[in-house]
């Protein structure tokens, strides 16, 4: 007695099918994170390199209204936080102390 083969074949290529699906939504998840990882570095670099040019003008001296302008000319759209024992822009914090003088920064929300 012969096995009809023409619904095996008909479960085999639904079943690949079904698989290649699975697989390709896997493949397009991992490209959409590997697109997100990407844009977050690029803005992580961004912020590292506007750290980078910030440095000469930073010290101890410092004031919180001079480091706020700072960041205001070169950033003019976007919001700067004057606290009173710190400056907030983005996910970064300018700590100072009692003197006035600047004395961490963090970067955190």
């Amino acid at each position: 007695m012969a096995i009809p083969r023409a619904p095996i074949l008909i479960v085999v290529l639904a079943l690949s099918l079904l698989g290649n699906v699975f697989l390709g939504g896997l493949y397009y998840l991992k490209a959409a994170d590997a697109d997100l990882y990407r844009e977050a570095a690029t803005g992580r670099e961004e912020e590292r390199d506007f750290l980078m040019r910030l440095i000469p003008g930073l010290g101890p001296s410092v004031s919180k209204a001079q480091l706020a302008a700072e960041i205001r000319s070169r950033y003019s759209r976007e919001q700067v936080n004057v606290l009173d024992t710190e400056v907030q822009w983005r996910l970064f914090h300018f700590w100072f102390g009692a003197a006035g003088k600047l004395v961490d920064v963090r970067w955190g929300s």
